[in-house]
Parts: structure tokens; C-alpha cells; sequence
């Protein structure tokens, strides 16, 4: 099977087609939750097909997705503090078993008054007034005190409409464009010292194609994603899959080692994503020589890789071509491939008055490209200000570039040089 989405943990297998066909279904669905565009919907997911399945959907609606790692929210005070700041309308958790769910618990200890009510569907709460519903990414949840949380595929409208004015996805695509907001994530674990990156669809699409043409992937190539999609290497992973029209594969729900070993390898997976950390797991593992890579000619690593580790990569599993990129932490997400310049990403360097200073003069660095976010997220909203009127970026970086061109990011322990 070639153009498809598939999750061997979630015994799960989606064609585009399905994909296309589902979210349709679930973005409906949410317009009956009195969704609309530019509302947030909070999602805390791991490394699963409901990350992708929500994301389409809220982009067919208008909707801005915040897709943080389901890892992050370790506590209830974590959990109120990301309420807090993202104000969404919807928020959906994940689900834990069928019988106890420790976020639903976590929102019973911040908003004790729906035990009252009973209900998580229609809320009225004096501590997050803007939040209006909760739901879970699976099968429906009770708990002993029968609370009932109504999950995604309850939700789900049974049949699209085609109709211009039976089906609302139609009329809000008119109000929709490429640089419309459509997701929010924090670019760190740490979420009190992260900022919070808005993409655009246009973002995230470039992001795919921009990594495509690096590879030279195309239908026949198996992609593996070993990060959750809720970071900005993730979900470049599983956009790189779709725009090749190949088949994208979630190896787990959370980083195991020896169960992605087994994926990669019974999938025939071709282009891996993993970061540095994981591919040195892989290499380290005890069952690593116990199965065959035949299949696999490529991985992308992320910034922290070494040669030494791609040296030693390339050689156990036989790969043809290795790509590192970097810039996935910060607002232009992918800011080099391979110490080049990502292509169609512009560079300048300027001083406090934002005038471009000349060769070798240390200044702000300032970029501008199809991957470069729309601004960060804070308590006030999206923040843009750090756009100059030729829509640069400001990088929060300061470097230098030479009579070549060559651009010297300067860091408090290291230089990098692209």
C-alpha cells in the first residue's frame, strides 16, 4: 500500500482518501460543537494517529491546533498553567485505560464543579470560562462517579454533505488562506522557559515539501516517526510522508527502543526520523544485530547529531544518504539541511536601528522563508512584533556573515557555521 497514514501499535491503517473522508467527519462534527476559525483546540496526545486525524480536521474548519506531547503534562499545576495560557474552547485528552483516566482526574481537581454537573460536554466553569468542552481521543469514559466524557468518533457526523450551504467546510474555506494560523507548540519540554511557535498551513506544508526534495522521497519510500508530532521534527516526519504521497508510519506511541528496532525493520521502513539520542538507542541495543535494515537508506537526524554518530549509523544500517537539519528548535523551522541554507530562506544581519551591517560585523540575525513561523504565543496572543516591515524575522540569534556569504551563528558555548 502506498499514499497512507499507519500505526502498527493502533493496528490502524488510513489511505489518504480515508484520511481526506474522516476528517471531514470530525471537522463537521466539531462545527457542531460551535468550533469556528481561529478557535483553539488543545490536544494532548502522544505519538498517534489522532494527532494527525485532529489536526486535519481542525485545519479544514479554521480551527488552531496546539498539539503539545502528552509527557508534558506531568501534574495538574502543568495542566492549568497550559489552560491558562492557550485559552482554548475544546479541549481533548487523551486516553489513559478505560476505567481510570489521570487527565480527566487532573480536571476534576481544577474545576471540582463538574462533578455537580456530571458532565464534560457542555461546560460552565467560573475558572476557565472560554472552555466549553472536553472530550477523549478514544472509547467512551465513566468513571465510578458515573462522569461521562464523550470521545472523538461520538462526535463524528455519519455522512458529508456536499452542499455548498448543507456543508459548512465549504463556506469556511472561503475565509481560509495558506498563512491562516493553524498550529501552536511549545519548542522545548520545558514549558515555563519555551516559547510557543505559531505555524501557518503554508508552514507546515513547505515544511514537508522542503525536506522532499532533500530526500528525493517519493511514493515508494516507507517514512518511520519516531518523535511524537507534537514536536517540530515530529510533525516534519509525518508532513514529508504525505507530500510524497509514501506511506507514513507511527513506530510507537512513546519511545521504546527495542519496539521500534521491530517496526523499522518489519515495515521496510526507508526514511527514518529519530533524534540523535534515539538513534544512539538503537545502536546500543542488545537486539539491534537480532534484526535486518535492509530496507532503510536514509535518516534525518536532529541538530545534536554527530559525525561521529552518522559515521557509525551509516555503516550499521547500510544508508545511502543522511540529513541533519537544524533550526527546529527556534521560529524558522529548518533553518540549514547539511550546514547549507534551507532553500528559499533569506538571511540578514542588522543592528539596534535594523540596518544590514557589513561584512563581519556582529549583529541580530533575521531570516524570512516558506518554514519561517508567524510569531510565538503568549498570554496576550500571537505576538508578531518581531517582523520588520519586509516581514524578516527576527532569530534571537546574533552571528556574522563574510565577503562569501558565509553566515557564523554565535552561541554562549559554540559557533556554528553555515
Amino acid at each position: 500500500y502506498i499514499n497512507a497514514v499507519r500505526s502498527p501499535h493502533q493496528r490502524a491503517l488510513f489511505n489518504m482518501e480515508e484520511l481526506n473522508a474522516w476528517s471531514d467527519r470530525l471537522a463537521i462534527g466539531l462545527t457542531h460543537l460551535d468550533i469556528r476559525p481561529g478557535d483553539r483546540v488543545l490536544l494532548f496526545e502522544n505519538n498517534n494517529l489522532e494527532q494527525l486525524f485532529v489536526q486535519v480536521a481542525c485545519a479544514k474548519l479554521g480551527a488552531v491546533l496546539i498539539a503539545p506531547s502528552a509527557t508534558q503534562v506531568k501534574n495538574t499545576k502543568a495542566l492549568d498553567r497550559y489552560i491558562e495560557l492557550y485559552r482554548p474552547r475544546l479541549m481533548i485528552l487523551p486516553q489513559t485505560s478505560k476505567k481510570q483516566n489521570k487527565y480527566v482526574d487532573m480536571m476534576l481537581e481544577l474545576m471540582p464543579d463538574i462533578k455537580r454537573t456530571g458532565r464534560m460536554d457542555a461546560l460552565k466553569s467560573k475558572k476557565f470560562p472560554f472552555l466549553k468542552r472536553i472530550l477523549v481521543t478514544s472509547f467512551q469514559y465513566q468513571d465510578r462517579d458515573l462522569l461521562r466524557v464523550p470521545y472523538i468518533e461520538e462526535i463524528m457526523v455519519n455522512r458529508v454533505v456536499p452542499g455548498y450551504y448543507e456543508n459548512p467546510l465549504r463556506r469556511i474555506s472561503l475565509k481560509l488562506n495558506a498563512n491562516s494560523p493553524a498550529l501552536i507548540m511549545p519548542v522545548s519540554d520545558n514549558f515555563n522557559k519555551s516559547k510557543h511557535v505559531v505555524y501557518s498551513h503554508g508552514n507546515i506544508l513547505n515544511l514537508g515539501n522542503t525536506l522532499k526534495s532533500k530526500i528525493g522521497s517519493g511514493k515508494d519510500d516507507r517514512f518511520g516517526v519516531a518523535e511524537t508530532p507534537g514536536s517540530i521534527f515530529g510533525l516534519a516526519g509525518v508532513w514529508t510522508g504525505i507530500v510524497s504521497r509514501g506511506t507514513t508510519v507511527y513506530l510507537n506511541d512513546k519511545w521504546n527502543t527495542q519496539a521500534v528496532l521491530k517496526q523499522v525493520a518489519l515495515e521496510a521502513i526507508t526514511v527514518l526520523f529519530a533524534t540523535s539520542k534515539q538513534v544512539q538507542a538503537m545502536l546500543d541495543h542488545r537486539d539491534a544485530s537480532h534484526y535486518s535494515f535492509n530496507a532503510l537508506k536514509c535518516i534525518v537526524f536532529d541538530e545534536t547529531a554527530t559525525e561521529d554518530l552518522i559515521a557509525t549509523a551509516t555503516k550499521r544500517f547500510g544508508l545511502e544518504k543522511t540529513l541533519v537539519i537544524k533550526g527546529e528548535h527556534e521560529f524558522a523551522g529548518i533553518r540549514e539541511i547539511n550546514g547549507d541554507l534551507a532553500p528559499n530562506l533569506e538571511i540578514k544581519v542588522v543592528n539596534k536601528q535594523n540596518k544590514i551591517v557589513p561584512h563581519d560585523t556582529k549583529g541580530q540575525v533575521k531570516v524570512k522563508g516558506p518554514t519561517v513561523s508567524l510569531g510565538y504565543w503568549n498570554d496576550l496572543g500571537l505576538m508578531d512584533e518581531e517582523y520588520d516591515a519586509d516581514r524578516f524575522f527576527q532569530l534571537f540569534r546574533t552571528g556574522t556573515i563574510d565577503a562569501k556569504g558565509k553566515l557564523t551563528l554565535a552561541e554562549k558555548t559554540k559557533k556554528s557555521e553555515i
